[in-house]
C-alpha cells in the first residue's frame, strides 16, 4: 500500500496505483487536481505523498509530478517512469 489513507481508499477517492521505477515505491492517485491553482496549470490528478497531496499528470507508463513552483508561478514537473499501473 502507498500513502493514501484508509478513509481515502474506502471512500473511492483513489483512482489508481503505480510503482515508481527508480525508487520502487508504490503510489496511489485520485482523479482531479489537489487545488484549483494546480488544475489551472495542467494538473489532472492528485498524488498522495508523505508530504501531503501533490499535483500530477498520470499517463500509462510515465507520471509527471509537481515538485516545486517556478519563478513564473507555474508547476515544476518531474518525470517518473512507472510500472504496474492499475486503474480502479
Amino acid at each position: 500500500m502507498g500513502l493514501a489513507s484508509v478513509e481515502q481508499l474506502n471512500s473511492g477517492q483513489v483512482a489508481g496505483t503505480f510503482i515508481e521505477v527508480s525508487a520502487r515505491h508504490q503510489h496511489e492517485y485520485a482523479i482531479g487536481a489537489p487545488t484549483e491553482w494546480a488544475a489551472e496549470r495542467g494538473a489532472t490528478h492528485t498524488l498522495y505523498t508523505i508530504d501531503g497531496p501533490r499535483p500530477a499528470r498520470v499517463k500509462r507508463t510515465v507520471a509527471y509530478i509537481g515538485v516545486d513552483e517556478t519563478p513564473e508561478g507555474d508547476i515544476a514537473w518531474e518525470r517518473w517512469e512507472i510500472r504496474n499501473h492499475r486503474e480502479f
